[in-house]
């Protein structure tokens, strides 16, 4: 919204300093179309970068698996489920919910309707912070 603000009190600054009534009357096609293009530019363009494309629907099934093995190697870890899908973390940087996995803990797969599929830990209490 602040951004269409902006962007606004730019076009209007335009029209104030820029202003030339019979400039525009002698090409109305060219200002007609320099209108349009800094409409596109301030406002179409930068509203196709703040769109979230991502956004997950409801998922459709929810199903609970359980960690059948743990690997640890140098930096990173694999984790396989009952379902087969092996998930890889890090054990230096980021993925906290991952290190704390165990073999025989329990694991949600979310699967969406358009087939995606989604693998979140399963606490019953809140995981402690190292």
């Amino acid at each position: 919204m602040i951004y269409l603000i902006i962007a606004f009190a730019l076009w209007v600054g335009g029209k104030i300093f820029f202003y030339n009534p019979k400039a525009i009357e002698e090409s109305l096609a060219e200002t007609v179309a320099a209108t349009l293009i800094v409409t596109v530019i301030f406002f179409v363009l930068p509203a196709l970068f703040f769109i979230d494309n991502d956004e997950k629907e409801e998922a459709v099934k929810k199903v609970t698996l359980t960690v059948t093995d743990r690997v640890e190697k140098e930096t990173t870890g694999l984790l396989r489920f009952s379902d087969g899908f092996t998930q890889k973390f890090h054990l230096s940087i980021g993925d906290e919910e991952w290190r704390i996995v165990k073999k025989g803990d329990k694991i949600q797969k979310l699967i969406y309707s358009n087939g995606e599929c989604e693998y979140t830990p399963v606490f019953d209490e809140s995981p402690i912070s190292e």
